[in-house]
């Protein structure tokens, strides 16, 4: 599907940017399988059986053949495809979170619009999606989020500031090229959208993930050093998903639009003030987003981490006071992980969440929960 053209120009990048097998080939003429059972209905879809009379009687479950204690008698029969066995013991490339990129489904593409009444498989199929994740040349949050969206199907752009090394480690895992932008500069920050639909022939799924930190009190905070903040967390973040959004409707497909932001976005912090204020506009930014295209099927939301350990506090956590201070502050008594945040982005970028827009999931072991969240 062709993408919306648009003005190219340079890659637009990220600074300290927020961490926020190969397929098997399919035989030859063999379509993309589709797996018919162990699928959940959507909530809004009637059933398409005649409902049980009201007194009607289950019948008993039949012991198990060749004797047993009974002790099973509810336990559900093994699925034929191993793929979709639950139970203990698997591991997830063989039969956990998603099938599909093993099964070389790559060339069917699902509509994200999450349609009410239809039947979703229960694991997270993203085959055919086509995915961007900016600021995924460190360790961090967007790293994980591309690995995760590619072990899901995804064909998965590693936007990257300036480690052309390891974005393009990584976009050899994820099978999406490595694009290099500067998303402080609004013309980089389109082009990239852009960019990544050509090279990939479509784009479904934006996580606009990059940003930076400052920590300065409000006195010592400059004008350009707050008008550079804002930039990245913000302006770029516009200029990329407008773009993006203009190829989801082009396609007509719907889509899925993550940002990265913060608790921060409604909990203020000594010496952030350049930083909290950017990722308060980026909640709006995400709400009113939401709200326009939410009638074409593309959902906007946002992941808040809070203390999660990546290269963005690589610095802060040398100090041996960090992990106590913060832990103090923590119901679940731990900092967060990179895949903490991935996999609410995960569930944000799937078919599950074609109902979920202008929402933000907390991520943050409870931060939020003492009294500093409005």
């Amino acid at each position: 599907m062709a993408a919306a053209r648009g003005r190219l120009g340079q890659p637009d990048g990220r600074e300290q940017l927020l961490p926020h097998q190969p397929d098997p080939q399919p035989k030859q003429g063999a379509g993309p399988r589709r797996h018919q059972l162990f699928r959940h209905r959507h909530p809004g879809a009637r059933r398409a059986d005649p409902a049980r009379p009201p007194h009607a009687r289950r019948r008993p479950a039949p012991r198990p053949a060749g004797g047993g204690d009974g002790e099973d008698h509810g336990r559900q029969p093994r699925h034929p495809d191993p793929h979709l066995r639950g139970g203990v013991g698997g591991t997830r490339g063989q039969g956990g979170l998603h099938p599909a990129r093993r099964r070389g489904d790559a060339g069917h593409r699902g509509d994200a619009r999450g349609q009410p009444g239809a039947l979703m498989p229960l694991a997270i199929d993203l085959a055919g999606r086509r995915a961007l994740v900016t600021g995924a040349g460190t360790e961090g949050i967007g790293r994980a989020a591309a690995r995760l969206l590619a072990e899901a199907g995804a064909r998965v752009a590693i936007h990257h500031h300036a480690e052309p090394k390891a974005a393009a480690a990584l976009a050899a895992e994820t099978g999406g090229p490595a694009l290099q932008a500067d998303l402080g500069d609004p013309v980089q920050a389109a082009a990239l959208a852009h960019r990544a639909a050509e090279a990939m022939g479509g784009l479904d799924i934006l996580v606009s993930n990059a940003g930076v930190l400052l920590r300065k009190p409000l006195d010592e905070t400059t004008d350009a050093e707050f008008a550079r903040v804002h930039a990245v967390n913000l302006g770029g973040p516009f200029a990329l998903a407008r773009e993006a959004a203009g190829v989801m409707r082009a396609a007509g497909q719907g889509g899925r639009i993550v940002f990265t932001s913060s608790v921060n976005q409604w909990m203020p912090n000594p010496g952030l003030v350049a930083y909290g204020s950017s990722k308060g506009g980026l909640m709006q930014l995400a709400r009113q987003m939401a709200l326009e295209l939410a009638a074409e099927g593309i959902t906007v939301n946002l992941v808040a981490p809070g203390t999660i350990e990546t290269d963005f506090n690589r610095a802060a956590r040398a100090d041996p006071g960090w992990r106590p201070a913060k832990l103090a502050l923590i119901p679940a008594n731990r900092t967060g992980t990179a895949q903490d945040v991935a996999g609410a982005i995960l569930y944000l970028a799937s078919d599950l969440a074609g109902y979920v827009t202008g929402s933000t999931i907390t991520v943050d072991g409870g931060l939020s929960l003492m009294g500093m969240r409005p």
